[in-house]
């Protein structure tokens, strides 16, 4: 056996690359258990807003009775009870649920368990039945409603606290909160923002820094005992990201504003896990750093290269990556972006700097460096990583959303303001009016001097066709813009997950409406022509019930009609007039 000293590392420390692998999704340190929270769990785990303020909501006088932390899996509901509980026990009861949502449906034993903790909460139980400290528990939206079903199938009655919880959770149309004996805060962890303002992104990118002594990896002891340093893509990679922290924290939070919801923390360390590994699941290893021993024994910089974040960045797998792909600045038309990869290949020994000066200054990209400068790569390859690196080290410089991207930027900033400044300038929100009237009609109407829509709902099968025209506008109602629905339903939980619009919710012809990302982009593509079933067929249909109402609303007595002859495509006006006492119908062409 060879003498330490001969080893490319001390093996004897841990590997700093397996616990950034143990985060990706399917991987077991992804999942915090009933049990609680792992050594690696706790240090990816990034307490904030939320943590503190439902801790200072507990030590008020007038504390809860219960606790319900809800949100979509992956969410971090289990992880924040065991965060919160670390340090603050004694604030709650001891009857806690870390997790009620291994599956949608819960069996006999789970709901038995349930029962028993919901049951001072049962119909007829006053204020003391519940009294004493606040009891917390995690648990989904589909499997609660599951469970409130199962117990009325067994006879229990829990009708009251369904109703408030439904109610919370936005799964109800009742508008007013149902009155109870009791005090219940729900928590949706799905409206907490995990990047941009007041997320999560910066903390878990530092996290992950090989050089922070204080974060996952405690400062990556065995890299500095590491003699392939070179080769290693991972460590090199984490120390770019963190040197890239504001860009990587921007793409984030445009992916999230894509989505029109933000993306839970274990989609994100999925992410950020591929971003460093280079998407490399190192399963042949039991070690991974020994397959980069093996590549710097063999010399093989191709291999990392193709694990460097600056080749990777934007092409990386998972729902997440495909989001992120869309944002790649070298696909935006921009000079700057041009002249880097017109340029990429003409003089090896710039790309070769130009790779070598990446931000973060790890060993590896010396290595990659090499292959840069050597002409081997495929010129557009380098040129996209080339103008990745150059987005890394200065995101200011580039323009990485479409056009959509930034006027919905706008529009959902404005949608914040308005809340706080209902009487403030706002250009956006004033044209969106006219926006989705231009849609609506191209999409199930007819533009003939104006916008109009079939009275009796779309079907372009019909050979005959009745219109009335579209006014949208707060004047008549047909058009209003309503608070955020989760501010709107249950202030409280928003301000404790740190709630942030990501869609305006308007009201057409009274039906709510949330204009997210995705919906804008089908308004827009609408307006301008384009089919908008084919676009996004879900959406579509969406805007199809409101638009029905509408027209229910539209069409009074007073109102001109449109009509379209059969087979002719001609059409003609039909609105009222008096004469002689009597009201006569007038048709004319519009």
């Amino acid at each position: 056996m060879s003498d330490r000293a001969d080893q490319p590392f001390d093996a004897a420390l841990p590997s700093p690359i397996a616990p950034v692998l143990s985060l990706g999704a399917q991987a077991e340190g992804s999942v915090v258990t009933v049990a609680g929270m792992s050594v690696l769990q706790s240090g990816t785990y990034i307490p904030g807003h939320t943590e503190r303020e439902i801790v200072k909501l507990a030590q008020q006088r007038d504390a809860p009775d219960l606790i319900v932390i809800s949100g979509s899996a992956g969410g971090g509901k289990s992880a924040l009870i065991a965060s919160v509980l670390s340090d603050h026990s004694d604030l709650f009861d001891d009857d806690v649920v870390y997790d009620a949502t291994h599956a949608e449906r819960p069996d006999v034993t789970q709901a038995d368990r349930l029962g028993k903790f919901f049951a001072p909460f049962a119909d007829g139980a006053s204020a003391w039945d519940a009294g004493g400290l606040p009891k917390l528990i995690a648990a989904n939206t589909g499997m609660l409603i599951q469970l409130f079903q199962q117990f009325r199938d067994e006879g229990a009655a829990f009708t009251q606290l369904e109703a408030l919880l439904k109610h919370k959770l936005g799964v109800t149309r009742a508008e007013e909160e149902p009155v109870t004996p009791w005090s219940i805060v729900v928590v949706n962890l799905d409206l907490r923002p995990t990047a941009g303002q007041d997320g999560l992104a910066r903390d878990m990118i530092a996290a992950l820094d090989f050089n922070n002594p204080d974060g996952l990896l405690e400062g990556a002891p065995r890299c500095g005992t590491c003699r392939v340093r070179a080769f290693c893509p991972v460590r090199t990679n984490s120390l770019m990201l963190a040197a890239s922290v504001d860009a990587a924290d921007a793409v984030l939070e445009a992916a999230a504003l894509r989505r029109g919801r933000h993306d839970p923390p274990r989609v994100m360390w999925d992410f950020l896990s591929r971003a460093l590994t280079g998407d490399d699941t190192f399963d042949a290893h039991p070690d991974p750093c020994v397959r980069v021993a093996e590549a710097a024994s063999q010399e093989d910089q191709a291999w990392v290269w193709e694990h460097m974040l600056m080749r990777k960045f934007f092409g990386l797998g998972g729902e997440l990556g495909r989001r992120v792909a869309d944002l790649d600045p070298s696909l935006r038309p921009s000079m700057t972006a041009h002249e880097l990869l017109a340029n990429a290949g003409v003089r090896p020994e710039g790309d070769a700097a130009a790779v070598a000066s990446a931000p973060g200054g790890g060993e590896a990209l010396e290595t990659a460096a090499i292959l840069a400068g050597s002409r081997s790569l495929h010129v557009g390859e380098l040129g996209r990583a080339l103008v990745t690196a150059a987005f890394l080290g200065d995101a200011r410089r580039w323009e990485f959303m479409d056009a959509d991207d930034v006027a919905f930027g706008a529009l959902i900033a404005e949608y914040g303001e308005q809340a706080i400044d209902p009487d403030g300038q706002f250009t956006e929100l004033w044209q969106l009016p006219a926006l989705l009237e231009d849609a609506i009609a191209q999409a199930f109407g007819v533009r003939q001097g104006g916008a109009y829509i079939p009275v009796e709902g779309y079907d372009p099968r019909q050979s005959s066709r009745v219109f009335v025209r579209l006014h949208l506008s707060e004047e008549s109602r047909s058009y209003v813009l309503v608070e955020d629905p989760a501010e709107r339903r249950d202030p409280l939980g928003a301000d404790l997950a740190g709630h942030r619009p990501l869609a305006v919710t308007v009201k057409l012809g009274g039906v709510e409406v949330a204009i997210n990302l995705p919906t804008f982009r089908l308004l827009r593509v609408a307006a301008a022509g384009t089919v908008a079933s084919t676009a996004d067929v879900e959406r579509f249909y969406a805007l199809r019930r409101a638009v029905e109402a509408l027209a229910r609303m539209a069409a009074g007595p007073e109102e001109p009609l449109l009509i379209e002859a059969p087979g002719s495509g001609q059409r003609y006006e039909i609105s009222r007039a008096a004469a002689g006492g009597r009201s006569l119908l007038v048709l004319r062409e519009p």
